[in-house]
């Protein structure tokens, strides 16, 4: 029960998160049904932006949204649904409702908002995330966020049927003569109570009790083995499909309880396998594989062993632990699951179940690096579909496969194929984010980045918490030479997702890069603390030491960079440069020629040839430039060079040719007159001092 207490500019508050009264998002959805409405009065807009996060939170308030975005995976049909959220969704979700929060007092309670949640301890992990966003994410100034573990200080009517009380509260009240009066109750009574308040709850369809309230009495009332269980594999599957995980393992483990392979043995099954894919979609694959071999040993139905290896394959392929994953194993169950659903005796489900399988394989192939195979079985797929079903059924499978192969000949290089079926996988599926984003990669392989930055967009219009889109997006902006763009991408991407490592190494690296050495050094140290291996950090921290002068913490940078990856590329470039500015030459050669062992570069070859001047070695320099030059490294200071070598190897034409083709390059070029003087003086003897070239944190050498 939520109240309220408010005035023109301010609003107190209180929302119970037992997940005994709504399930998941017991306390957001209630927080939602206040602040929407108010909401949509001033800012329509910006209630607008985060419909998604609503509707999944609140489906009750879908009549009161401006529009939602549609997809073949929400709008699929019972019985089609093939596609299903990542455990990450409700984190997004979240971060929509913390973002409504903030629009919320921005707009109709300036002066304070303060938000008091209730019983804590038994919410579900839906709103214990959306409790921790709100703390760390709303501004304690103007939104206060309050939690309590129990309902002890809320008040509690003292009079009347102590037992009914209990009953009444849905199994949340705490207060001690009230669980005592409740427990007194004899078992009959106490079943008929809950039955009864299951029925009325059922008559009032309030909304989440379905998700909460309605499933735990009727489990507990005079027919648990009908209506009871019927409760939970109402909550069981409506929870799935919004990706509801944990709430999905509870579900179903109070169903298994009420089940058995001798009582409702269908319904066990059901139980079981989605208990199965829950803990696997929660990354706890251990606590599912014991799970599984039971059920194998359930019986000897062809469907339900087709699942079970069905639903071992996606163990063994990538939600085990990475150590315990297996990808032979992996492949032998899917060849199995594939073996089962070929003889399957309904046609039209053999052809489903054969594409469904056959997807699953192509997914261990791709985890074994076989993308012939991968590509083999999934146009099996679609030609089996294709060839038993209507135009109307199944389309949404239809489409994940198609999106599939596309994502394969992708991997395959074939950037016309793939965005052939990407482009038809929008056609079908046309606010799907996913399927924009997937184009957007393939049209940045195939480097068209003005089409890949369109649909890097597009997908951000319609999921405004996409954190990669956001992450992505910034990469093809600084392809673009938009680094302020990328920079606002990138603070979005860690404003999503704090512990996103490539984004803040990315950040880190920009702001090197545009010169605020004291924000790059935050994220740094930030970056460090989360994760104190990792040798790109350490490589970055050496550039920051190095752009501060600080010689010996650089140094010390680089080479723990390379205890912990010894083929860093950027970290031996960049710890070149250290030394040769140090006057170490053969500790900068040494390095440089580890670094293009590992992969030929022009940077590192134009590096290399200036130490190897420095060394006096001016063929080993000629035969670097010419190299570099070869690599796409052309550039006047590299010509100048080059000149200089063959001057003083006495290659006079030679050295007179690459001079040339400095001055033809410099014309444009502000140091095309300093050229000029040096070669006009220096014909007869190349004497200018050299310096290597920073590598920034990519890899690629600054411009000379």
């Amino acid at each position: 029960m939520t109240t309220t207490f408010s005035t023109p500019s301010t609003l107190d508050t209180n929302f119970d998160c037992h997940r005994r009264l709504r399930g998941p998002y017991s306390g957001g959805g209630e927080l939602l049904r206040v602040l929407v409405p108010d909401l949509m009065q001033v800012a329509p807009k910006a209630v607008a932006s985060q419909a998604s996060a609503v509707v999944v939170a609140a489906p009750d308030l879908v009549d009161q949204l401006p529009r939602i975005t549609r997809t073949l995976t929400s709008e699929a049909p019972v019985g089609e649904r093939t596609r299903y959220w990542s455990a990450q969704r409700t984190r997004e979700v979240a971060l929509g409702i913390v973002a409504l929060v903030g629009e919320w007092g921005r707009h109709c309670h300036p002066e304070l908002l303060c938000l008091t949640f209730w019983n804590t301890a038994a919410a579900d992990p839906t709103d214990m995330e959306l409790l921790e966003l709100l703390r760390v994410r709303v501004d304690p100034t103007t939104v206060s966020v309050v939690a309590h573990s129990d309902s002890r200080g809320r008040r509690h009517d003292p009079t009347g049927d102590l037992a009914d009380a209990f009953i009444a509260a849905d199994g949340t009240c705490s207060d001690p003569e009230v669980l005592t009066a409740y427990n007194s109750l004899a078992p009959d009574e106490r079943r008929r109570r809950h039955s009864e308040r299951g029925r009325i709850l059922v008559e009032l369809d309030r909304p989440g009790t379905r998700w909460g309230a309605v499933p735990y009495h009727l489990e507990r009332g005079t027919d648990p083995l009908c209506r009871g269980v019927d409760a939970l594999l109402e909550a069981l599957q409506s929870c799935f499909n919004a990706g509801f995980y944990h709430a999905c393992v509870d579900f179903a483990q109070r169903g298994r309880k009420l089940t058995s392979s001798a009582v409702r043995p269908e319904d066990y099954v059901r139980f079981t396998q989605k208990l199965i894919a829950a803990l696997s979609y929660l990354d706890r694959g251990e606590e599912a594989l014991p799970i599984i071999k039971e059920l194998r040993g359930l019986g000897i139905d062809p469907t339900d062993q087709m699942r079970c290896q069905y639903l071992l394959a996606m163990l063994y392929t990538r939600h085990l632990p990475p150590g315990q994953q297996d990808q032979d194993e992996a492949l032998a169950c899917a060849n199995t699951a594939i073996a089962l659903a070929d003889g399957h005796f309904d046609h039209k489900k053999r052809a489903f179940f054969a594409a469904f399988m056959r997807n699953a394989g192509a997914l261990v192939d791709l985890h074994r690096g076989d993308l012939p195979g991968a590509l083999a079985k999934v146009t099996e797929a679609i030609n089996l579909t294709d060839d038993a079903l209507g135009d109307d059924e199944h389309r949404l499978h239809r489409a994940v496969l198609v999106h599939n192969r596309g994502r394969v000949l992708v991997g395959m290089k074939d950037y016309e194929g793939g965005l052939r079926d990407l482009d038809e996988v929008v056609r079908r599926d046309p606010e799907y984010d996913e399927a924009y984003f997937d184009r957007a990669g393939a049209h940045r392989a195939r480097g068209d980045l003005e089409a890949a930055l369109r649909d890097y967009t597009y997908a951000i219009n319609l999921s405004v918490n996409f954190a990669e889109a956001y992450y992505n997006r910034a990469d093809t902006l600084l392809e673009l030479g938009m680094a302020a763009e990328a920079l606002s991408d990138l603070d979005t991407v860690l404003s999503l997702v704090p512990d996103h490592a490539e984004a803040r190494l990315n950040r880190a690296g920009l702001l090197l890069d545009l010169g605020d050495l004291k924000a790059a050094a935050i994220d740094i140290d930030a970056g460090l603390a989360a994760r104190p291996e990792d040798a790109q950090l350490w490589s970055a921290r050496g550039l920051l030491m190095a752009e501060v002068e600080d010689v010996e913490q650089a140094w010390d940078s680089y080479s723990r960079a390379l205890e912990l990856d010894p083929t860093l590329t950027a970290a031996l470039g960049n710890r070149a440069v250290l030394a040769f500015s140090l006057g170490r030459v053969d500790d900068a050669l040494d390095d440089l020629g580890r670094a293009i062992g590992l992969g030929d570069d022009s940077s590192l070859r134009l590096n290399r040839g200036i130490a190897r001047q420095a060394a006096n070695d001016h063929a080993g320099a000629v035969s670097d430039f010419f190299a570099a030059a070869e690599l796409g490294g052309e550039s006047a200071e590299l010509w100048f060079r080059l000149g200089c070598s063959h001057a003083e190897l006495a290659e006079h034409h030679a050295a007179e040719a690459a001079w040339q083709r400095c001055l033809n390059m410099s014309r444009e070029d502000p140091s095309a007159q300093d050229h000029a003087q040096q070669i006009t003086a220096l014909r007869a003897r190349y004497s200018t001092g050299p310096a290597l070239l920073s590598i920034g944190t990519t890899g690629q050498a600054d411009a000379p």
